[in-house]
């Protein structure tokens, strides 16, 4: 329970850091023209100097199975995601992007951090990775309902699949990176949860929640992203040996993130419109504040932690 008590902790943080962006954007003193760029931030410097960072540990072949532990959970709850969103939302198509395309990068690396320690974002850095993988095959192609939509380039050049690339290189090869420019990456990366937390707060301005509460479908799709998801995940994941508990927790406390703005962002390029995309990351990004800490207590209990 002492897992779910620190992220408890975390979430409220969290929630602090977010309610100071929403106050400093009410305020004026967040300007539209300033989110760009604070994305950018987290996006292209703070969220890639935790990943390489990451993996700035000496080569073992414990580590190496610690990898493929990752990669194989990894993998499955994407799965397990897609699943869901197509037994629930079969013709939906924003509402199955939704549920399977979470803020496991945003809101699950400092969540990761507070509960587990740097040593975890190793695991969380696989998930990434494979997260972009499908984003920009499945989830592109699921938005656009168009295969040429598909972006292999895209998979391959962005921030997190490079970030990945790099932190591979000082992991299996003897190169070592020197102590000043590690130094340099862990400033930046402390960036990274109130960069993302202001932004998120920022978005909030922009919802209207009046209209939340007169869309069934809205809580419908925050119910299967935060609840069902996590909780099918959760029971799945009790076949994963004990041995990679750390591995387990990392996923799960990922399964839990809200919708991520990939939504909006994929929208955009495809020049499409969706009046419930902002409410959706909203309503799911609040929501999450409560079912974060209690999937955690859940699996605390379940798995003995």
């Amino acid at each position: 329970m002492s897992e779910a008590l620190i992220v408890a902790q975390q979430v409220f943080i969290m929630f602090i850091l977010m309610v100071t962006g929403f106050i400093l954007t009410k305020a004026n003193m967040i300007k539209e023209e300033a989110v760009p760029v604070l994305n950018s931030l987290v996006v292209y410097a703070a969220g890639p100097a935790i990943m390489i960072q990451s993996f700035l540990v000496d080569f073992s072949m414990e580590k190496l199975l610690e990898m493929g532990v990752a990669l194989i959970l990894a993998v499955g709850l994407m799965v397990i995601a897609i699943a869901g969103g197509m037994l629930f939302f079969p013709k939906d198509h924003i509402a199955r992007f939704s549920v399977v395309f979470n803020n496991c990068g945003f809101i699950g690396i400092p969540l990761v951090q507070a509960v587990l320690g740097e040593g975890a974002i190793f695991y969380l850095t696989i998930l990434l990775a494979v997260w972009n993988l499908f984003s920009w095959t499945y989830g592109i192609t699921l938005l656009a309902q168009d295969r040429s939509w598909m972006s292999l380039k895209k998979v391959l050049t962005n921030p997190a699949t490079v970030s990945v690339g790099i932190g591979l290189l000082f992991f299996l090869t003897p190169l070592k990176m020197p102590q000043v420019i590690q130094s340099s990456l862990q400033y930046i990366g402390n960036m990274n949860t109130p960069l993302a937390m202001l932004v998120l707060g920022y978005s909030l301005t922009h919802a209207d929640f009046g209209r939340i509460l007169h869309q069934p479908r809205l809580w419908v799709i925050t119910a299967v992203r935060l609840l069902i998801i996590p909780l099918i995940t959760m029971a799945v994941f009790c076949l994963v040996p004990a041995q990679f508990a750390e591995i387990r927790t990392t996923m799960m406390i990922a399964a839990a993130t809200p919708t991520g703005a990939t939504l909006t962002m994929f929208l955009g390029m495809l020049h499409k419109k969706s009046s419930s995309a902002t409410l959706i990351i909203s309503l799911t990004t609040l929501c999450s504040m409560i079912t974060i800490p209690l999937i955690l207590a859940l699996a605390s209990i379940l798995w003995g932690m």
